[in-house]
């Protein structure tokens, strides 16, 4: 990764130990960039979130189901991961994530 120009000349301290300027970092389990773009964060969930969506579809494949079940099934595994610490990059227009529900729900539905 190309380090970013830095404009400071001042030294960020805690207890006297320097603390280090990053590009990124991660902070449970979401990496907050230096520029406030949450776009990597949502990159890695929708990631999450579509391994989830695979195993699921794999399981319907060899179990049968009824509509109900499954939807019910994908809001309870796959929509936790897909919309964690969606209170901070909510705000943020991502339409990966919509595309997943949708991508599900033609699956399910056979549309």
């Amino acid at each position: 990764m190309k380090k970013r120009k830095s404009n400071h000349n001042f030294v960020w301290k805690i207890n006297d130990e320097i603390v280090e300027v990053v590009d990124k970092f991660k902070y449970l389990g979401v990496t907050f960039s230096y520029n406030g773009s949450m776009k990597h964060a949502v990159d890695v969930l929708n990631q999450q979130a579509l391994r989830a969506f695979n195993h699921l579809l794999s399981l319907f494949y060899r179990v049968k189901m009824d509509v109900k079940t499954k939807l019910t099934m994908f809001d309870t595994l796959v929509v936790p991961i897909l919309l964690y610490c969606s209170d901070v990059w909510g705000v943020y227009n991502h339409k990966d994530i919509d595309k997943l529900h949708l991508k599900y729900c033609k699956t399910i539905l056979g549309v």
